[in-house]
């Protein structure tokens, strides 16, 4: 759709994302926003573990905040690699508060980047006057655009059971279901709910509706 004059990403899911990382063709810039925080961490996670897989060798994601260095210094650094660094991973966060004339620094970049290095711009849930700006023009036509849509409360209740089966713990319907009922679809909550229950279990590594209660203060 387009508003504007201005491209609008269309939302994903956080699984479409992930699967697309298995192909190991990877973009040199992206511009990652969402309304979930946890989701967008997920993401990152995501793309280093796919990127050192691609690479075999670990990779230290580098973080710059454009609130507190320039654009210069991000082109800098994109544009230089460790002689013992296969590819490097720069996440960049605070690029939506750049003004126009910052921002525009950007695009000699976005048409000559590094192949040696990936450029992940973060950016939250971006509400219609954001998508209005100069910057989000500018960085929407020089990465490949994520915008990663919320989990549906079946993807989450999917998620928390993973999430336990990866702890060596199963968790019972009755007992995903009270947890969203308290805690909404709050990927981050969820988690430290999860992990409390787990902890809770001991050696039966079995999280029903009375562990969670117990965990949340619900017990007698």
């Amino acid at each position: 759709q387009r508003l504007c004059g201005l491209s609008f990403s269309m939302l994903i899911r956080y699984t479409d994302f992930e699967a697309s990382l298995t192909k190991r063709k990877f973009h040199a810039n992206y511009f990652l926003f969402g309304a979930d925080s946890f989701l967008i961490e997920l993401a990152v996670e995501g793309l280093t573990r796919a990127l050192e897989e691609a690479s075999a060798g670990q990779i230290a994601p580098v973080t710059l905040d454009l609130d507190e260095t320039s654009v210069e210094e991000f082109i800098n650094t994109a544009q230089s690699l460790s002689m013992f660094a296969p590819r490097q991973l720069l996440v960049v966060k605070g690029a939506m508060k750049l003004r126009e004339h910052q921002g525009k620094r950007l695009t000699p970049y976005f048409s000559n980047p590094n192949p040696q290095t990936v450029a992940l711009f973060l950016a939250g849930d971006l509400d219609r006057d954001q998508r209005k700006k100069k910057i989000f023009e500018i960085l929407s036509s020089g990465t490949h655009v994520v915008e990663l849509a919320p989990l549906e409360p079946s993807e989450v209740a999917a998620w928390m059971q993973h999430q336990a089966k990866g702890r060596g713990c199963t968790v019972e319907p009755e007992a995903i279901r009270f947890l969203l009922d308290l805690q909404g679809t709050d990927l981050g909550r969820l988690q430290q709910e999860i992990e409390k229950a787990v902890l809770y279990t001991g050696s039966e590594k079995r999280i029903t509706v009375w562990v969670v209660e117990a965990v949340c203060g619900f017990g007698a």
